[in-house]
């Protein structure tokens, strides 16, 4: 189990790529919600140089909406805090994709 608190993505992966290496595994599932996916992922398969990894989505996104308003049961396609929450994701995932592409040209 990775320490909880307010690590990050990036910190949670590098703890984990230490904890499998301590226990020499060879394979890890990352599970968490359905939209952080493929920021975790690509989190995790730089930080664990190509071990084999699989992802299990736990939890769809859920926003809940303030009470009374008109958007608390339309769902996350047109509730104003999740496309936040999900505009957030995106940004995150391409800094941390643009990181690994960078990190990718300075170890060669």
């Amino acid at each position: 189990m990775i320490p909880t608190g307010r690590l990050g993505t990036w910190s949670e992966s590098l703890a984990l790529a230490r904890l499998v290496a301590a226990r020499r595994a060879r394979s890890v599932v990352v599970c968490t919600s359905d939209y952080h996916m493929p920021r975790a992922i690509l989190s995790v398969r730089r930080a664990l140089h190509g071990l084999d990894i699989a992802g299990v989505a736990v939890a769809p996104l859920r926003v809940p909406e303030p009470a009374g308003s008109a958007l608390a049961s339309a769902g996350r396609a047109r509730s104003p805090m999740a496309w936040a929450l999900l505009l957030q994701e995106w940004f995150k995932w391409g800094a941390y994709a643009l990181a690994a592409r960078v990190g990718r040209k300075t170890e060669s």
